[in-house]
């Protein structure tokens, strides 16, 4: 029992550590310069983190 609890919270550990990662790009209206971000971050904060490049007028892949 002890085993399969161990499992258990050994997955639900890694799966929720893991980290996704977006690349979001901003040319700057003005100057043309294009800036490049990388959005790594945990799996479950990044579709926010994504969602406010987006609003902050950056495209993300």
């Amino acid at each position: 029992m002890k085993k399969i609890v161990g499992l258990v919270l050994g997955s639900v550990l890694a799966f929720s550590s893991c980290k996704k990662t977006t690349i979001c790009t901003y040319t700057d209206s003005e100057t043309g310069i294009v800036t490049t971000d990388t959005v790594n971050t945990a799996s479950g904060l990044h579709k926010d983190a994504v969602n406010q490049h987006t609003k902050n007028g950056w495209t993300c892949d």
